[in-house]
């Protein structure tokens, strides 16, 4: 049996990640944001998920779509 995997990170500043979370599901989900973000800090540094990626995409500039 072949068994194949890719681990793509994809990051963004948080501030920037935050806004985009708020935008697109409204200023009431705030605080489950920043629980979010919250517990997301603390499982990436126990596992090291980053440092494991094979792809690192920074979202930081989006791309707007092609057409």
């Amino acid at each position: 049996m072949i068994e194949a995997a890719y681990r793509v990170w994809v990051e963004a500043p948080r501030a920037q990640g935050l806004a985009r979370g708020i935008a697109r599901d409204g200023e009431d989900h705030r605080d489950l944001w920043l629980r979010w973000q919250r517990h997301e800090d603390s499982f990436f540094a126990t596992d090291g998920t980053r440092a494991r990626a094979d792809l690192i995409v920074d979202t930081t500039t989006p791309v707007p779509p092609p057409g």
